[in-house]
């Protein structure tokens, strides 16, 4: 559902029962958001399930600026069924699909310039994303699946220079980019 934050009416639906291998939708584990160039024009970014990353850097809502990262106005998330999908955040419409880790995502986060996708899957990989090419550019696996749980949280530093996981092996590790 897609809500107004003035008003707190449903204003849309993004809603796809689309996977490529004809199984039913499954759930959503990870969130993130950019939404420049929707009505009000303005900034935000969300993490992990869509709460607010109150670290952000840049426009008056403390979100990171994504101009210029080819994704202004999408929603995109992580599932259960191992696929992040790509919906505009006008429409509502899953614009894009990708098979992202080999068992389900537990995280997604957005790199501070906005050019860059991190996933976290409970295969214990990271893996970075071009969202330019849309194209997997480095994967990370040193975390180790511990009670089925692989990573269960990702996020990069305000100034992109470190990403920082969390795993289910209870080790928290820290990357420079």
């Amino acid at each position: 559902m897609v809500y107004d934050t003035r008003s707190g009416e449903q204003v849309g639906q993004m809603d796809s029962m689309e996977t490529y291998d004809g199984s039913m939708k499954t759930s959503v584990n990870a969130v993130v958001a950019t939404t420049i160039g929707l009505d009000q024009g303005g900034q935000h970014h969300g993490n992990s399930m869509g709460g607010d990353d109150e670290a952000g850097s840049g426009g008056p809502t403390g979100g990171r600026s994504m101009a210029g990262s080819g994704v202004e106005g999408t929603i995109i998330s992580g599932h259960e069924d191992r696929f992040v999908r790509f919906f505009d955040a006008n429409s509502g419409q899953c614009t894009y699909n990708m098979l992202a880790h080999p068992d389900s995502i537990s995280s997604l986060s957005l790199s501070p310039d906005g050019r860059e996708l991190l996933s976290a899957g409970h295969d214990a990989s990271l893996r970075f994303w071009s969202l330019e090419k849309r194209s997997c550019t480095q994967e990370i696996t040193s975390h180790r699946v511990m009670r089925g749980e692989g990573i269960c949280s990702c996020v990069w530093s305000q100034d992109g220079k470190w990403v920082v996981s969390g795993g289910g092996d209870g080790v928290v590790k820290v990357f420079a980019r």
